[in-house]
């Protein structure tokens, strides 16, 4: 993902010999999805990518060290949300959800999750 400066970061596994970034002409596709309150705490992340299973430990790494609890890295045939994407993603990011500051010493509050207009792509 290119940072707001322009450079481009790519996280690699070390039993890769080569990484390449095209920037121009790539036609990989990831999505991601983040959570945050409305207070300013950070909620957990999710990273669709395309593929069957996601085998890199450096991305395991930062998902341990660098993100929030309950985030999680999700391979779909598209990197697209689908149905069955959704229902893999929603149990880890309830988890993360529920472990915030803000929420977890009130068990009683019931959440609203909005997507900004995005919803599944089912694939007919």
């Amino acid at each position: 993902m290119a940072n707001a400066d322009g450079s481009v970061r790519v996280i690699a596994s070390l039993s890769k010999k080569k990484t390449e970034k095209n920037t121009d002409d790539s036609r990989a596709s990831i999505a991601s999805l983040r959570i945050g309150l409305a207070s300013g705490a950070q909620g957990p992340f999710a990273f669709l990518a395309k593929g069957v299973r996601m085998d890199r430990k450096s991305i395991a790494k930062a998902l341990k060290d660098c993100c929030p609890n309950g985030s999680q890295a999700i391979m779909s045939p598209s990197a697209y949300v689908t149905d069955d994407t959704w229902l893999n993603l929603v149990p880890v990011f309830a988890n993360g959800i529920w472990s915030l500051d803000a929420i977890k010493d009130h068990p009683d509050w019931w959440m609203t999750l909005t997507c900004d207009g995005f919803s599944s792509h089912t694939m007919d």
